[in-house]
C-alpha cells in the first residue's frame, strides 16, 4: 500500500509519503505518486493513529484519557460510516450546508476523522465528531467555504447539544501574501476568540521551503508538523520561518485510518489501500494526519480539563512537542497525574496570559496533498 497524498485538502492527505502529483484530467482530484522516501519503497505497511502517538512524550500522561465528552469539528470532505465512525451516536452531520446527504465520496475528511476520534485505534476514541462538510467529491472548496464553516461554528457550535471546542480545518490555499486569503485568517482568530482551538497543518514544504502559507500563517491558528517514526521533523513537512513557526510537531508519517473503498482517494491510489487487523485502511503521511492526532490530543486534554481555551491549549501542545527535538521531553516530564483535574486551576491561566498582540496576522499550510489534488485549494 504505497502512501496517498491530497494537495487540496492539507489535513487530508496533507503530505502523504507517496503521493503522485496529479496530471491532465487528474488535476482537479488527487493523484499518487512513486513514494518519495528512497527507504520505503516496499509494500503497505503503517501505523495506527494510537500506536503512533505511543511514541510520543504526551502518550504516558494521556494514556489513560479517550476525549470522553469532547466534541471536535472536522471542516472537510465529509466523514463516511466506516468501522470506527459508523456508531449512530460517534457523527453529527451539520454546518452550513445544513445535514450532510452525502457522506463523503472524497474521502479525506474519513480519514482525518478517523485519526482523531474513531473507535478503531484512534487517538480519542470516546470524543464525538461534529462533520462540518464544506467540500465537494473532488476535495474542491475555497477559503470562504472554509471560513464559513468557522463561523457556522461559533454561531452553532455550543448550541443543539453541541459543545465544539476544538476543530480541524486541514485545508491550504497556498495563499502567502496576508491579503489573500483574509476571510479565512480572520474566521480562525474569530473562532480562537470564541473559545474554539483551530488546528492546521503546515504543509509540505515547496519552492518557498519552509514558509507557511493558507491557514497556517493565522496567528490564531494552532499550526502543526509532522514527525518520522524515529521522532525526526519529516524531511518533506514544513518548519515555518521568522514570520511563522510551527506550534507542535506529532507523529504524521505513515498511518492508517480506515477508509471505504469507493472514495477518491481510495480509488486514486489502490496500491495505498488494504485490510489491517480485518478492517479496510488507507495508509498517508502529511502534516494533516499530524494536525488531527494532534486534535485528538487536545481532545484527551479537554476531557481532563474541560475549562481551558484554545490559548491554554496551544500553549500545552507546543510545551510537549514544540521542540522539533523528540528526547527534549523525557518520560518523566509528563507523568500520569500531569492533567488531573487539580493539575490546572483557573488562576494558573490569567486573561493577562494570552493578549490579542500574541497572536499575529500570520499563519497556515499547503502541499500535503499538493496544490493541484485539491483544485487550487490545497488539503494540508
Amino acid at each position: 500500500m504505497s502512501d496517498v497524498r491530497a494537495t487540496p485538502s492539507p489535513g487530508t492527505f496533507d503530505a502523504p509519503i507517496g503521493l503522485l502529483e496529479p496530471t491532465g484530467a487528474d488535476r482537479q482530484g488527487i493523484g499518487v505518486q512513486p513514494p518519495r522516501d528512497p527507504h520505503d519503497p516496499g509494500p503497505p505497511s503503517g501505523r495506527w493513529a494510537a500506536t503512533a502517538l505511543a511514541s510520543s512524550p504526551l502518550s504516558a500522561a494521556t494514556r489513560s484519557l479517550t476525549g470522553a465528552g469532547v466534541d471536535v469539528a472536522v471542516i472537510d470532505t465529509g466523514v463516511h460510516p466506516v468501522p470506527g465512525l459508523d456508531d449512530p451516536d460517534k457523527v453529527v452531520r451539520s454546518g452550513p450546508r445544513g445535514p450532510s446527504t452525502i457522506a463523503d465520496g472524497h474521502g479525506h475528511g474519513t480519514v482525518m476523522a478517523g485519526l482523531v476520534a474513531g473507535s478503531v485505534h484512534g487517538v480519542a476514541a470516546d470524543a464525538r465528531i461534529v462533520d462540518v462538510r464544506v467540500a465537494d467529491d473532488g476535495g474542491a472548496a475555497g477559503s470562504d467555504s472554509v471560513a464559513a464553516g468557522l463561523r457556522w461554528l461559533i454561531e452553532h457550535g455550543r448550541s443543539s447539544g453541541l459543545d465544539v471546542r476544538i476543530a480541524l480545518a486541514a485545508f491550504d490555499d497556498g495563499a502567502a501574501d496576508p491579503d489573500d486569503g483574509a476571510e479565512l485568517l480572520a474566521a480562525i482568530e474569530q473562532a480562537r476568540r470564541a473559545g474554539i482551538a483551530v488546528l492546521v497543518g503546515a504543509g509540505d514544504r515547496g519552492t518557498d521551503g519552509d514558509r507557511l502559507t493558507g491557514p497556517a500563517r493565522a496567528a490564531g491558528a494552532i499550526v502543526v508538523s509532522a514527525t518520522t517514526a524515529s521522532g525526526e521533523v519529516a524531511p518533506w513537512a514544513r518548519r515555518g520561518d521568522r514570520d511563522r513557526s510551527v506550534d507542535a510537531y506529532v507523529p504524521g508519517s505513515r498511518l492508517l485510518a480506515p477508509i471505504h473503498p469507493g472514495a477518491l482517494i481510495a480509488r486514486s491510489a489502490p496500491a495505498a489501500v488494504g485490510e489491517v487487523d480485518g478492517v479496510l485502511a488507507i495508509r498517508g503521511s502529511g502534516t494533516s494526519h499530524a494536525a488531527a492526532l494532534a486534535a485528538g490530543v487536545a481532545a484527551r486534554m479537554l476531557e481532563a480539563s474541560p475549562w481551558m481555551g484554545p490559548n491554554q491549549l496551544r500553549r500545552q501542545l507546543t510545551r510537549w512537542a514544540g521542540a522539533r527535538a523528540s528526547n527534549s521531553w523525557t518520560s518523566n516530564s509528563w507523568t500520569s497525574n500531569s492533567w488531573t483535574s487539580n493539575s490546572w486551576t483557573s488562576n494558573s491561566w490569567t486573561s493577562n496570559s494570552w493578549t490579542s498582540n500574541s497572536w499575529t496576522s500570520n499563519s497556515w499550510t499547503s502541499n500535503s496533498w499538493t496544490s493541484n489534488s485539491w483544485t487550487s485549494n490545497s488539503w494540508t
